[in-house]
């Protein structure tokens, strides 16, 4: 069983030393593959003799703090994800982002070749499109990653197949909560309208274009069960009425997040005997 715990507020809490000590005194049953978040109030190389002295990316122990947490945007239904098109309440309001576009590519080059693999938080459309045109750049270097877009509540359609075409990773939380009733009818009424809030979670559409596609939970703001993701996505039916088959959704729950996770080598393949 593998974790990525993807919060590492290394500046508040003491996360990393936590793990480091449950290992040092054999109290862990799990791989954890965890992230350190970046700052985006403070300036990178102030945060990088930090960051690489916590950085740990050992293949045979069991933790490993070898992965950047940056976020891109913000959270859809609070209006602040960064949209192309803006939100329905404002034609004005275009979201939000964290960093500028130069500044991002800045953060993304600094850590990826310092040896981070790149984590980034997009929800929306144009946050989604800012992170893939970051990840296009030569100046990011591919040997830390594949690196990885996490949410990915909107993503336009001709941005769907860049995932295949730079190896980038796209990480849905397909959960029963994403899918609630009462959240969808809240977000076409107040949000994004009909046509937005349809396209939402387009993780079967990435997955025919040939993109890496990873399943995982955004606990303890929706469910921890990866049956439940399972369950969830083989359920889904996309525009056209295109679903899922077993084998695939089954793959983005095992093999494909030990790829993402960098050791596909060593565990994530289900295989007889």
């Amino acid at each position: 069983t593998t974790v990525s715990d993807a919060g590492g507020f290394w500046k508040q809490a003491a996360n990393s030393e936590v793990w480091k000590v449950a290992e040092q005194q054999d109290e862990l049953t799990v791989r954890a593959s965890n992230a350190l978040y970046i700052y985006p109030d403070i300036d990178i190389q102030e945060q990088l003799s930090e960051l690489t002295q916590r950085y740990g990316n050992d293949p045979n122990g069991l933790v490993r703090f070898n992965q950047a947490k940056i976020y891109v945007d913000g959270i859809l239904a609070l209006g602040t994800s960064a949209l192309l098109d803006p939100y329905l309440y404002d034609s004005n309001d275009y979201g939000f982002e964290y960093f500028a576009d130069s500044k991002l590519e800045e953060v993304a080059e600094i850590l990826s070749n310092a040896g981070f693999q790149l984590h980034l938080h997009a929800t929306g459309d144009r946050g989604v499109r800012m992170a893939l045109d970051v990840l296009e750049s030569d100046k990011i270097d591919p040997s830390s990653g594949p690196h990885r877009l996490t949410h990915n509540y909107l993503v336009h359609e001709q941005d769907r197949g860049r995932f295949a075409e730079l190896d980038v990773v796209a990480d849905f939380q397909l959960s029963p909560s994403s899918f609630d009733t009462t959240y969808r009818n809240f977000l076409k009424s107040d949000i994004l309208g009909n046509g937005r809030t349809e396209q939402l979670m387009p993780a079967l559409e990435i997955h025919n274009e040939g993109g890496l596609v990873t399943l995982s939970s955004d606990w303890d703001a929706d469910e921890l069960s990866p049956l439940k993701k399972i369950s969830t996505a083989l359920k889904m039916v996309r525009p056209g009425g295109n679903t899922f088959d077993l084998e695939s959704v089954i793959r983005m729950m095992t093999i494909n997040p030990a790829i993402l996770l960098q050791h596909d080598d060593r565990t994530g393949s289900i295989e007889v005997g």
